[in-house]
């Protein structure tokens, strides 16, 4: 008996996560955006050695002026998503990087200085995917509470993360083998046709993807006012738990 409770009750769990529209959408556009982060993390490395042709000391500078750049931006992406709302600034953030990335497969070996203003860019827009996005899911969780009265946020926070994973998973299973069928090989003799592959891949492909985060972001339907009235509702509930409790 207590096997089959629980089997239905882990069956009115996934329901409810699948009726939650806003987190399901929530969760499709942080995996797209989630694999247009893979792809230039994983490839980062090569396109710098091999694109760029950018020295050991280049290589440092611009991978720590990146994530510099994301740490720094943080405070700023926050003080945004409290003006503006958080959905409508993570996609800001994501057009910003887009805006950068388009002109990669466009630079040459040697433009150090051009793919720094990538690295400060592409940076400041990384803040933003580490604030907003964990902000917004904890919205979507206020919401499940509030329509099913059950409090489910290790589910999902285990989903989120479950599909950050399987971005990064998925970026590896698409960047090797895609670099492959075009050639692409470790060391020297590599065609400009596999150079060039090496920069689609890293930039153009992730900024497609973006633009798709984007559009599944852009009209999320917990907007500020709507989770204000959601918290207020929680609050009330609360409240009127409490005071039953004292009676």
């Amino acid at each position: 008996m207590g096997g089959c409770g629980t089997g239905g009750d882990a069956a009115g769990s996934w329901r409810a996560l699948a009726q939650n529209r806003p987190f399901v959408r929530l969760l499709t556009g942080w995996f797209v955006n989630g694999l247009a982060n893979g792809l230039p993390s994983v490839l980062f490395p090569l396109y710098l050695e091999y694109a760029l042709q950018a020295g050991p000391l280049a290589r440092g500078v611009l991978i720590m002026v990146y994530f510099l750049a994301g740490i720094l931006a943080i405070p700023l992406w926050v003080w945004l998503s409290r003006r503006h709302g958080k959905h409508r600034v993570w996609c800001w953030a994501m057009l910003l990087a887009c805006a950068a990335f388009v002109w990669v497969p466009f630079l040459q070996p040697g433009d150090i200085a051009l793919f720094f203003v990538v690295c400060v860019v592409t940076g400041v827009s990384l803040g933003a995917d580490l604030a907003l996005p964990p902000a917004m899911q904890a919205d979507v969780v206020d919401l499940d509470t509030l329509r099913t009265g059950q409090r489910r946020a290790g589910l999902f926070f285990a989903l989120w993360s479950m599909s950050t994973k399987l971005a990064l998973a998925a970026a590896v299973g698409i960047a090797f083998p895609a670099l492959a069928w075009f050639g692409f090989e470790l060391g020297p003799g590599n065609t400009t046709g596999a150079i060039m592959a090496l920069a689609v891949i890293y930039a153009a492909v992730p900024t497609v993807l973006k633009i798709g985060a984007v559009m599944l972001v852009w009209n999320h339907p917990i907007t500020a006012q709507r989770q204000s009235i959601i918290r207020r509702r929680l609050d009330s509930l609360a409240g009127r738990a409490s005071k039953g409790r004292s009676a």
